[in-house]
This record gives C-alpha cells, structure tokens and sequence, in this order.
C-alpha cells in the first residue's frame, strides 16, 4: 500500500471514545465513570449501568439502576441551563 494516498482524519480522543462506546454511552467530563444504556428496554423503566474503567482498562459496572422514563425525563426537563457552548 502507498502510504502517500493515504489520508488520515483527525479525530480526538472524545469522539474516538463515542464511537468506540456505541449508542447509550454518555461520559463523565471530569472522571473515567460513564453511564451506559441499553439498546432495548420496556416501555416505562430503563435499566443504566454506572460504569468505570477496571482492571486491565477494561469496562466494569459499579451498579446498575432502574429509572422511569418519565423522571429522567422530567429531571433533564428541570434542569435550568446557565451558558451556552
């Protein structure tokens, strides 16, 4: 292979770690901890793993916790935002 017709996209580690995760990955902004989704759920309650980096870097759930859609929903509702980014 010609490395010269290669051409290499810039992606930052944060954007590597999103796509790395998959959907239902939501990181923390200042630790190593994140929480997870599931793909599938019932209608009313959502299982989320709290999750953290383990032995060997590898993912390791600290709990798991069972949230109505409707409060979670209603708390990110709640929330008053003070700047924009």
């Amino acid at each position: 292979m010609d490395d010269n017709k290669i051409i290499h996209i810039p992606i930052s580690y944060k954007q590597r770690k999103l796509n790395q995760m998959g959907e239902g990955y939501v990181p923390c902004e200042v630790s190593s901890r994140w929480i997870q989704f599931p793909k599938e759920a019932n209608e009313n309650y959502i299982p989320i793993d709290i999750m953290t980096i383990g032995e060997n870097e590898k993912p390791k759930k600290i709990c798991e916790m069972i949230v109505s859609k409707e409060n979670l929903i209603k708390a990110i509702n709640s929330i008053k935002f003070t700047n924009k980014e």
